[in-house]
C-alpha cells in the first residue's frame, strides 16, 4: 500500500511506493509516484488532503487554491481541539513546532535540544505516515506494536525501531500534559535489543542504562576467584645427579679415612 511522505515544503506530501525504502531512511527507488498537499480546516482543525498530482506544482495549485478563500474569512478564535477530533498526524505537527520553538519540555523539564528535536522528526514522520490518521484517542497498543513489527520485517535497524517507540513516548507525554489524551498506548512494547549496546555497550539514548552485574553483591561474588583446595603434601624427590654426587663424596671420604687410619699404623 503506497505511503506519504513529508518533503521540505509544507504540507507537501510525497507519494512512494509500499516496497520503497525512503520511509526507513534509504534512497527512494520508486520515482516517487506522486504528490499530494494537506491543510488545516480552520473550523474543525482537521487536516485535509488533496487528491494524487504527478508534479509538485499541480499539488501546489490546489493548496494555494483552496487556502486563498480560508485566508479571506476572518480566522476564529485558536481553541483546544476535543478528544474526538484530534488526529495523531495533527498532534505531531503541533509537538514538533512546540519542540523546535521551545515550547515543549522532554521528562526532565528542559527545553529540546536542536538534534534532539531532528531525531523525534525523523521517527515521528514515519509514525505520521503508518497512523497519522487514526484518531489520537483510538491509537491502541496493538496498533502500535503492528507497525513497529511491520518496519522489523521490512528490515529496519533495531536502532531505528527503538528511537520511533522513544519518539511516540515523548508525543504521548506531550498530548497527556495538555489533556488531549488520557493515556499512553506505548507501553509493554516488544522491542529489540538496541544495536549500539550489542555492540559496545553504549545503551540507546533517552533509555535507562542498565545496571552492571559488576555494581552488585552477585556480580561482585561471581568475580572473585574461587578458593584453592588444599592439596596433599606431595614427597621431596632428589635428583639423580644430586644422589650420584653425594655418593661421589662418601666414597672419596672413606679412602681418605682409610688412608688415614694405614698411615697411623705404619708410624
Amino acid at each position: 500500500m503506497p505511503y506519504d511522505w513529508k518533503t521540505e515544503l509544507p504540507g507537501i506530501f510525497a507519494r512512494h511506493a509500499d516496497t520503497c525504502p525512503r520511509r526507513n531512511g534509504g534512497v527512494c527507488v520508486c520515482g516517487p509516484i506522486g504528490y499530494r498537499s494537506s491543510i488545516a480546516d480552520p473550523t474543525t482543525g482537521k487536516h485535509l488532503l488533496s487528491p494524487e498530482f504527478e508534479s509538485v506544482a499541480e499539488a501546489q495549485t490546489w493548496q494555494r487554491e483552496h487556502q486563498q478563500p480560508q485566508q479571506q474569512q476572518p480566522q476564529p478564535e485558536p481553541q483546544r481541539v476535543a478528544l474526538s477530533d484530534a488526529e495523531l498526524g495533527a498532534v505531531i505537527d503541533d509537538f514538533l513546532q512546540e519542540a523546535e520553538d521551545g515550547q515543549a519540555r522532554d521528562r526532565n523539564g528542559e527545553p529540546y535540544e536542536r538534534e534532539r528535536v531532528r531525531q523525534l522528526r525523523a521517527s515521528l514522520s514515519y509514525v505520521d505516515s503508518a497512523l497519522g490518521s487514526m484518531n489520537l484517542e483510538d491509537v491502541r497498543r496493538r496498533h502500535v506494536q503492528a507497525m513497529l513489527d511491520q518496519l522489523r520485517s521490512s528490515g529496519a535497524t533495531s536502532d531505528r525501531i527503538t528511537s520511533i517507540a522513544a519518539a511516540l513516548r515523548s508525543l504521548y507525554a506531550y498530548a497527556i500534559q495538555r489533556d488531549l489524551v488520557g493515556y499512553s498506548p506505548v507501553v509493554e512494547l516488544a522491542l529489540p535489543e538496541p544495536e549500539t549496546f550489542a555492540r559496545n555497550g553504549t545503551p540507546d539514548p533517552g533509555e535507562p542504562a542498565p545496571v552492571s552485574t559488576s555494581d552488585t553483591l552477585i556480580g561482585v561474588l561471581a568475580q572473585a576467584p574461587l578458593p584453592q583446595e588444599p592439596q596433599a603434601a606431595q614427597p621431596y624427590a632428589m635428583p639423580i645427579e644430586t644422589v650420584m654426587w653425594w655418593a661421589i663424596k662418601i666414597v672419596v671420604l672413606l679412602f681418605a679415612l682409610i688412608a688415614l687410619v694405614l698411615a697411623a699404623e705404619s708410624v
